[in-house]
């Protein structure tokens, strides 16, 4: 079956011409499609939202993509330190707090330096040799909390 929605339309149009992973996620078209005013998905953040304990001071989103998380931390929560990751450069230009550029199997943080560590929608992206280290990575930079999603029931 094959996926399509709006903000990736673009990118399904020619298959006989398929993207590196590098073009794609390079490609400033899927950071700003405005997918994060959807009701679907400001309701999703709502729910995510009510999940993070109170006494979080630091947080760290692996995975960020274009800070839609974490840009919407910065205006709601009084959390003291929030942080993004992603491998874009691309993406990383509409996150408005602390960025680094790595991948998930390899994090640039002491262990235990964030309160929360989430990863929204993306483990289902990585290879298993990834995946088991990026899990690996997550555990080791989270001091309390570690908040994971990934997609179930999507149109």
């Amino acid at each position: 079956m094959q996926r399509s929605g709006p903000q990736l339309a673009w990118y399904h149009r020619d298959r006989s011409n398929p993207m590196s992973d590098e073009q794609y996620y390079e490609n400033d078209r899927i950071w700003s499609s405005g997918f994060e005013y959807s009701s679907d998905e400001v309701e999703r953040l709502s729910a995510v939202k009510s999940l993070i304990a109170k006494e979080v001071t630091s947080l760290l989103d692996v995975g960020c993509g274009n800070g839609h998380f974490v840009n919407s931390m910065l205006r709601t929560e009084p959390i003291g330190r929030v942080c993004g990751v992603d491998r874009s450069r691309s993406a990383l230009n509409h996150v408005k707090t602390e960025t680094h550029v790595a991948s998930a199997d390899n994090l640039p943080f002491e262990d235990n330096e964030f309160d929360l560590v989430c990863a929204f929608e993306v483990l289902e992206h990585l290879p298993i040799a990834v995946y088991e280290q990026a899990i690996q990575e997550i555990k080791r930079v989270a001091k309390k909390h570690v908040l994971i999603s990934v997609p179930y029931q999507e149109n």
